[in-house]
């Protein structure tokens, strides 16, 4: 059942990657993004680019099966994911001098307001962001609209009175597990780009 479900996710998400273009970001060399943050690809990914593509998103199968999130430079009153500005007020927003645990908390109330489930963050720990413990990174576990259990791991830092956060999500039955390891080194890979 499961699996039927993931199928029809991937049919969906083939159907909308036609409407948009993409362009490919090749894994030889770090790609720098909103001149805050540099990362190793690590594999090819591909990024969506055209009109209404305002965040950098990147997916290996497409949109649905799993996509690496990169919610830069967000100031106090913004949103963690870009929405319009008729539903911002519904959104939680960033706060001045949040903690790790409040960035976890915004995420969890972010991805429930975007439709889904049950949403719980675990495993909040200290994490490298650049240097040893500059950051943090947790796990999400939650049920898309569409019934499927995702899993999740973001990395994040509080800098400046902004936070960035890298969300990797993914149908926890396969594709999670597939990218794991290189969302992972990825991960690792990040540096911050000197002034931001």
């Amino acid at each position: 059942m499961a699996f039927s479900r993931i199928f029809v996710v991937a049919a969906i998400a083939l159907a909308l990657s036609a409407c948009q273009g993409f362009q490919a970001v090749k894994p030889d060399a770090a790609i720098v993004l909103n001149s805050r943050i540099s990362v190793q690809p690590q594999v090819m990914w591909a990024q969506p680019t055209g009109i209404g593509v305002s965040d950098a998103v990147w997916t290996i199968d497409g949109f649905g099966l799993n996509e690496l999130h990169f919610l830069l430079g967000r100031k106090p009153g913004d949103t963690m994911f870009t929405v319009s500005s008729s539903k911002k007020a519904d959104f939680p927003q960033v706060k001045k001098g949040m903690l790790p645990n409040d960035a976890m908390e915004l995420m969890v109330n972010s991805l429930t307001r975007l439709g889904n489930n049950q949403v719980k963050a675990s495993g909040l720990a200290p994490a490298a962001f650049g240097q040893p413990d500059a950051g943090f990174r947790f796990e999400l576990n939650y049920v898309n609209a569409d019934g499927l259990e995702m899993h999740g791991m973001a990395l994040g830092a509080q800098r400046n009175d902004t936070v960035d956060v890298l969300l990797f999500i993914a149908p926890n039955e396969y594709y999670f597990d597939k990218l794991r390891t290189t969302v992972e080194r990825l991960f690792q890979s990040v540096q911050p780009v000197a002034g931001s």
